[in-house]
């Protein structure tokens, strides 16, 4: 059943929430997580590059029980093919679903976005090209507040497959500040699956 909000979802309105405040929330949660997109990249960088929405969350898919759990009596909704949201009833999501919006009640602004990773036996996979992985011991990193993000290649390479003028501001703030290893794995991912993307002589 498609929820109340409908198609769109982006044009909803968001709690106004910091990483702090996700991981209060899911602290407890018996399951790796790491705060990603915008806000990841601010905490790996240390300072704002450009202002943020909404604080996104990746999860390991397999974790998706635990979360449900964790978050029992939020509404929690799932984002279609066609770019609505149905409400979740707690059976398991298969691809190609790969996100979920949670809020505290129904009609409250959203609190923040669940991006669902792949991933298999102790490698994670890359949603959109199982050919890049990595060991899932090298997806997260913790900043030094103690707040887990995911790995600012892996980040970037998710923000650049859809190139625009946000992706860019992003990568040409993060990309001097990896290292040499992020950095190989950064072409070498967005080679194999973009072989001709425009920021590949960037990098």
């Amino acid at each position: 059943m498609i929820s109340d909000a409908g198609a769109f979802p982006w044009v909803w309105a968001w709690e106004r929430v910091t990483p702090r405040d996700v991981a209060r929330t899911l602290r407890g949660l018996p399951a790796p997580w790491w705060i990603t997109g915008g806000w990841g990249l601010t905490l790996f960088l240390g300072r704002h590059v450009r202002r943020h929405d909404d604080v996104d969350v990746a999860l390991l898919r397999r974790d998706q029980a635990a979360l449900r759990d964790h978050l029992a009596g939020w509404d929690l909704h799932y984002a279609t093919a066609d770019r609505k949201l149905a409400r979740w009833d707690g059976g398991f999501l298969e691809p190609p679903v790969a996100r979920l919006w949670a809020r505290r009640t129904r009609g409250a602004p959203w609190f923040c976005d669940v991006l669902l990773e792949d991933a298999r036996d102790a490698d994670w996979l890359y949603r959109r090209d199982h050919r890049v992985s990595r060991p899932l011991s090298e997806v997260g990193q913790t900043t030094i507040d103690g707040l887990p993000i995911l790995s600012p290649e892996i980040t970037l390479l998710y923000k650049l497959a859809r190139p625009t003028p946000k992706s860019k501001t992003d990568l040409l703030a993060v990309y001097p500040r990896l290292d040499a290893a992020s950095r190989d794995w950064l072409r070498q991912a967005l080679a194999t699956c973009h072989p001709d993307h425009p920021a590949l002589p960037l990098l």
